[in-house]
């Protein structure tokens, strides 16, 4: 019998009106009620097509279009383990009332996008650093997403990625709006990233060497 008690990789939660959905790095989704549920351990489980190659870390609600967004670290591929050779990562959609992911039409990150984008904005601070790394012909794509979030208030998505440090919002229409190299002395591991009802916006980062840390930073305007 399924228990959600049992040891596993869970990368992220989200509350969706007063039920909270918990993501496996598999792509498995466990949904509880409320919190009672999760103290009684009473959940409805979703398989995804999503597995452990694709590594999915990030989970957030996409109120407006109904649906939670699950960002792959990992491969970008349902059928492709390896992402030495691929340049690009893939954000999947759950679709909340019909209960499934959406396999057809993932959002997808490209590294010739982030690169046009830089060398559009010079001004950007480490522009010329994170052009590099970007450039297409270098070997994969050093941008593997571990937190998703969604401003509620314009829609722009806010991804960050653990390797390489850095923060990508897009707008709704997913155009890059900007890009923010993190200090890597302060986020050491940026793994989670969310906004509070005021649009704070919130980074937690891990650490095996110190404490974890938690940054705010106040109302983030569109």
């Amino acid at each position: 019998e399924d228990t959600f008690h049992k040891a596993g990789d869970y990368e992220d939660l989200s509350l969706v009106d007063t039920s909270i959905f918990i993501l496996k790095s598999s792509g498995t989704l466990y949904h509880f009620e409320n919190t009672k549920s999760i103290r009684s351990g009473k959940f409805n489980k979703y398989n995804t097509p999503l597995n452990t190659f694709n590594d999915v870390e990030g989970l957030a609600l996409d109120a407006a279009n109904n649906r939670l967004l699950l960002a792959c670290k990992g491969s970008p591929k349902l059928d492709q383990e390896s992402i030495e050779e691929v340049d690009y990562r893939a954000i999947y959609s759950f679709n909340l009332e019909q209960q499934q992911l959406d396999i057809d039409h993932p959002i997808y990150l490209r590294k010739e996008t982030f690169y046009a984008f830089l060398k559009a904005h010079p001004e950007l601070p480490k522009a010329h650093k994170l052009l590099k790394r970007f450039e297409p012909n270098t070997k994969g794509f050093s941008f593997e997403p571990s937190a998703i979030a969604i401003q509620p208030s314009t829609g722009n998505m806010y991804i960050i990625s653990s390797v390489g440090k850095l923060l990508v919002v897009l707008d709704s229409s997913l155009n890059i709006l900007t890009m923010v190299k993190l200090d890597k002395d302060n986020f050491i591991q940026p793994e989670g990233i969310c906004f509070d009802k005021a649009e704070n916006l919130y980074i937690c980062n891990e650490s095996k060497d110190r404490q974890a840390i938690i940054y705010k930073f106040d109302r983030i305007k569109s």
